[in-house]
């Protein structure tokens, strides 16, 4: 398990460094941001349905793999 958690630890330090990582989390946040948060205010409720129905089509477009 030790070498999982060293393997991980190295990945994430590689990925964070690069602005790439920096890059797809603030299009993520702008993006459902964008679609998601409005919807709280024109209907004047606090439900996240909308926000996880939004989120496979996000997804598919910000992590193609």
């Amino acid at each position: 398990m030790s070498q999982i958690k060293i393997i991980a630890l190295k990945e994430f330090k590689d990925y964070f460094i690069s602005p790439i990582a920096y890059i797809v989390i603030a299009l993520f946040l702008i993006v459902v941001g964008w679609f998601s948060f409005p919807l709280f205010f024109i209907y004047s409720r606090a439900d996240l349905r909308d926000f996880f129905a939004l989120l496979p089509m996000v997804f598919s477009f910000l992590f193609p793999r």
